[in-house]
């Protein structure tokens, strides 16, 4: 049974299967510092004891995160900055009781109020801050 896939900094291109939903004792996904494509898949919703989700540092991964995403009590860090996903607010509203969330939140067009940190820069200059 696996329970952490950890493949950062492995230039992967590609967009994130919808498979990895089926890894249901997944823990601990780690896909950042990639060339990831497309959205986050709707499928990431099924893993139920994830703990922490690392995609940041993906620029051409983008479009909106799963609602399901918010539900799943396990998940404690998320980890979306230096992407292109938008509905980063979506997640606060839905009662997330995520601790740590970092996110693009720097951006004009990005609103998140549950957010612990804001990252912002490109592949090779990345600057954070608390979020207030």
């Amino acid at each position: 049974r696996l329970e952490v896939l950890n493949v950062r900094f492995n230039e992967i291109s590609m967009q994130i299967p919808t498979q990895f939903g089926n890894l249901t004792s997944l823990q601990h996904l780690n896909l950042e510092n990639n060339v990831l494509t497309g959205e986050v898949p709707s499928e990431l919703g099924q893993l139920d004891n994830l703990e922490s989700l690392h995609l940041s540092i993906n620029v051409d991964l983008g479009g909106t995160l799963p609602p399901s995403l918010a539900s799943i009590s396990t998940l404690e860090f998320l980890n979306i900055f230096v992407t292109k996903i938008e509905n980063v607010q979506a997640v606060c509203d839905a009662g997330s009781r995520i601790r740590f969330f970092v996110a693009s939140c720097r951006r004009p067009d990005v609103t998140c109020t549950c957010c612990t940190s804001c990252c912002d820069g490109d592949r090779e200059s990345i600057s954070c801050v608390l979020a207030t």
